[in-house]
């Protein structure tokens, strides 16, 4: 189908250039009707080149020029009326005039519909690849420090007019609304033009080297961390790309050192004292000791006397049991804990088909399974909690994964868990468009 269409854009507007047709068919998103108008509207030719190219021959190919003749449009009939009636309201024109005359009226209405197309068509094609609302709006530095104080990364982006694949990054990929859920609370994305004075000030600092130019800097220290170049960038990869970095760097990296008071903290159980075994016969003072050793034996020797007067009671009730079996039975039944009820998960009282829906307030949400694969999902921001445990005990159907718990990255990049309950929602939470993590336990 696509070659189809690109075999009749390029028969239609006499282009020769494949590579270029089929940017103009994507731009149109394969209308080839609107290809063409995009195509037509963005030619800037004299109006002189058809007339240059066809008089263009070698002196030895001209040929006689062709003879003068004389002759009318129309026959002798008009002479046969009086001129008095010829510019009146009711004077009516030969059939022949009439039809002409409609004729010459309907291709001047075709030209002016066909000029209106144009330009709506060029009016269409920047609306269709304008900047997204996400774009910080300032200059660089004012985009580095705003990063810095709201502790984000800063990703930088140099286009050029002139290459098509810019212009792509803008509709498809920091347009998607996916990859735009990403940015917003890890990211600050900034743009400049090839050619303007922000993107002069950028290139002095930085290499740019191909278009599109992406590179991620660290708004402390204006390090380049990452870079993309030369290519464009599709959604599903700058997702895949952002949360790599994301998961493996971090702006809470450079953290205070621990003060050497707090590596020598003192022990909290330094002043308690240690409680004495005591003795009816024999009491025992601690304080007047000086050394472990005679305190060890007075505790030995008072715990004798204690088993001693206990053996030796009369009103003591001792049971002997002989068998040392026995003794072990009754220690192990009587120590064996009661049973507890077994609570059922939350998410196995969810019906997963009353929330993931296309109809009412929904949101997208990205879950990253323990396999590496990645699903995206539409589903009710009133939701519970607990229906994205049903939906990945759902997609973990088959496989040895039985127990595990869903995490994210909030907006300092620390990790939480997601608890598997019906008491709260995913507004309440904030978890609208955002990547989740399915982690084994």
């Amino acid at each position: 189908m696509e070659d189809d269409l690109l075999m009749s854009f390029l028969s239609v507007t006499g282009e020769t250039d494949p590579e270029s047709a089929q940017h103009y068919l994507e731009a149109a998103n394969f209308d080839l009707q609107t290809a063409v108008e995009l195509f037509f509207s963005n030619q800037h030719q004299p109006s002189s080149r058809s007339s240059a190219t066809t008089t263009k021959t070698t002196s030895d190919e001209i040929r006689s020029p062709i003879p003068q003749q004389a002759s009318r449009l129309y026959d002798s009939f008009q002479h046969q009326h009086d001129y008095q009636g010829f510019g009146s309201s009711n004077y009516n024109y030969p059939s022949y005039m009439q039809n002409f005359n409609s004729y010459n009226q309907r291709g001047q209405n075709q030209q002016f519909q066909s000029a209106s197309r144009l330009t709506n068509s060029g009016d269409e094609f920047s609306e269709m690849f304008k900047k997204p609302e996400i774009v910080f709006k300032g200059t660089f530095e004012e985009a580095k420090q705003t990063a810095e104080m709201e502790g984000k990364w800063l990703i930088v982006e140099i286009q050029k007019d002139d290459v098509f694949d810019c212009h792509r990054m803008n509709r498809d990929t920091w347009g998607n609304e996916l990859v735009q859920a990403v940015l917003s609370p890890f990211f600050i994305l900034w743009q400049a033009d090839e050619g303007t004075n922000q993107a002069t000030f950028f290139k002095g600092r930085y290499q740019v080297f191909s278009y599109p130019f992406v590179c991620v800097i660290d708004p402390r220290t204006g390090e380049n961390v990452k870079t993309w170049a030369g290519k464009f960038i599709d959604a599903s990869t700058m997702v895949d790309s952002l949360q790599n970095f994301v998961d493996s760097h971090s702006l809470l990296d450079h953290l205070p050192s621990p003060s050497p008071s707090t590596l020598h903290a003192p022990n909290p159980f330094e002043h308690v004292q240690i409680p004495t075994v005591s003795s009816q016969n024999r009491p025992i003072n601690t304080e007047t000791m000086d050394d472990e050793d005679e305190q060890l034996r007075a505790a030995i020797q008072a715990s004798i006397e204690e088993a001693t007067k206990m053996n030796t009671s009369a009103d003591e009730d001792v049971q002997i049991i002989e068998n040392p079996s026995q003794t072990t039975t009754s220690n192990t039944t009587t120590q064996q804990p009661t049973s507890q009820p077994i609570v059922e998960p939350a998410d196995k009282k969810i019906n997963v088909s009353d929330y993931l829906t296309e109809q009412g307030d929904t949101t997208r949400i990205q879950i990253r399974f323990p396999d590496g694969k990645r699903e995206v999902i539409k589903i009710l921001k009133n939701a519970p909690l607990a229906a994205i445990y049903a939906v990945c005990r759902q997609k973990l159907q088959g496989s040895s994964i039985t127990s595990f718990v869903v995490t994210y990255l909030d907006k300092t990049q620390k990790q939480k868990n997601v608890d598997n309950t019906l008491d709260r929602t995913l507004n309440d939470e904030g978890l609208s468009g955002v990547a989740l993590s399915v982690v084994q336990e």
